[in-house]
């Protein structure tokens, strides 16, 4: 009777191994945050961005379009170049573009260019691109008469230069 318990304690044991296995390797992440070969190109302009802020409840509590100086926002294969009518010196920086679970985004090397790095595209055509990125400087969260929002949205949106 022993000697039929041992064959499938063993058997037991190689089935619990293998399925270990196969739920180790079926659970490792595959890295979806893919540089894409894609690239952004020509000449954009933005007038300015939308600041929008959240309480905890998701309710917004401000709302801000900031008007700027006009930029010009110039795309090259692996740069960016931000440039103005004001003939100021144009400040240049690498970009790439992920796509992570069907989200697009935009990486910039410096802040610079656009107050952050990390900017979600969340609509492009051929004349509009709209980026958007969460606020993380606490000190843009203030509002009011010294309130706090949960969090922050800025929008910015490009329109192609003909």
């Amino acid at each position: 009777m022993l000697n039929l318990i041992k064959p499938k304690a063993k058997s037991m044991k190689n089935t619990l191994i293998i399925l270990f296995t196969v739920c180790a390797l079926v659970s490792c992440k595959k890295k979806n945050d893919d540089i894409t070969k894609e690239t952004l190109s020509g000449k954009w302009t933005t007038s300015g961005y939308t600041i929008t802020l959240y309480n905890s409840s998701n309710s917004i509590v401000s709302q801000v379009v900031t008007d700027a100086i006009k930029t010009y926002w110039t795309f090259s294969d692996t740069q960016i170049s931000l440039s103005t009518d004001n003939y100021v010196m144009p400040r240049s920086a690498d970009y790439t573009l992920t796509n992570t679970l069907n989200t697009r985004r935009l990486h910039i090397s410096t802040t610079e260019i656009a107050m952050y790095t990390d900017w979600e595209i969340t609509e492009q055509t051929d004349n509009l691109i709209v980026l958007s990125t969460d606020v993380t400087d606490k000190n843009m969260l203030n509002y009011g008469n010294g309130q706090v929002a949960a969090r922050g949205k800025i929008i910015i949106r490009l329109t192609k230069v003909n």
